[in-house]
């Protein structure tokens, strides 16, 4: 724990959370107000952290290579991708996210891209990247849209391309919330209750939580291939260490869906093979 003084504008980039666990009460829900003060204690979570490198790890070496950071936000996973040698650019819709990041950009000492727009048109030109990383946005799209956004990960990355996707696991938090009903019916508690940021909750944000059968049917339809589920432990304080050690890998109780794959490399090359042979029929008449 640390107090919101002593933590910088970095703090996202720690990993650090403000906790509505500690005695100074930092929200009010009755009027939906925030009042974050100095004194305020944040928590650091290892656990986000850990699934941060484990997503990040997934890319491979990024040395050197063009990588695009969809749905991006500030750009915070651009932010640790440059400073590992990757030329980053990020696209979100969001205009205040972009001036937040620029401004941690210059704050860093890096550069990186940024573009405002919706992923499922993105501003770049086909074949631009080596790899694509997305993390924490797939949960905020219907399924059309997700088919719509992975066509244009297709069409940006070059053949052979890496692309990572970091998501909350519906299925986890399926069985999650369906636990804790069942423990407060049997405390003789209301089991009307939901998680945080997910459906029927009143800012009902995460509308598109989905699961790994879901992505990789899209993956595959679109043509990825090698496509991995990542293994992860779930560390929570109600599951003993063992416990997450023997689970490890059993993707319904994972709580993070963290897929690795890459665009084909016969498909789109074929194509143009297909293009060249007949400009050159064409030529030849």
């Amino acid at each position: 724990f640390k107090k919101r003084r002593d933590v910088n504008w970095s703090s996202w980039h720690q990993g650090f959370f403000y906790n509505p666990n500690t005695k100074k009460n930092f929200f009010n829900m009755a009027k939906g107000e925030s009042t974050y003060n100095n004194e305020y204690l944040m928590r650091r979570d290892y656990q986000e952290l850990y699934v941060r490198d484990e997503t990040i790890n997934a890319l491979g070496d990024v040395l050197n290579k063009k990588g695009l950071d969809l749905g991006g936000g500030n750009g915070t996973y651009s932010h640790f991708l440059t400073l590992m040698g990757a030329e980053m650019s990020v696209q979100d819709l969001s205009e205040s996210e972009q001036k937040e990041g620029l401004a941690q950009c210059r704050k860093i000492g890096i550069n990186v891209e940024y573009k405002i727009g919706d992923a499922q048109k993105l501003q770049f030109v086909d074949e631009t990247f080596d790899f694509v990383i997305s993390n924490d946005f797939f949960e905020h799209i219907n399924h059309q849209e997700k088919i719509n956004v992975i066509k244009e990960v297709s069409r940006v990355l070059k053949p052979g391309g890496s692309f990572v996707i970091k998501t909350p696991n519906l299925t986890f938090l399926r069985i999650s919330i369906n636990l804790k009903r069942i423990i407060r019916l049997l405390k003789f508690k209301s089991p009307f209750i939901y998680i945080p940021s997910t459906r029927n909750n009143p800012d009902c944000e995460h509308h598109g939580l989905t699961t790994y059968l879901e992505l990789e049917e899209i993956l595959e339809n679109n043509f990825f291939f090698k496509i991995e589920r990542i293994k992860t432990l779930t560390r929570r304080k109600y599951i003993p260490n063992f416990l997450a050690k023997l689970i490890r890998g059993f993707s319904p109780l994972s709580s993070q869906i963290i897929i690795s794959c890459k665009k084909s490399i016969t498909v789109p090359i074929g194509d143009k093979f297909a293009v060249l042979g007949k400009e050159k029929e064409d030529e030849l008449l």
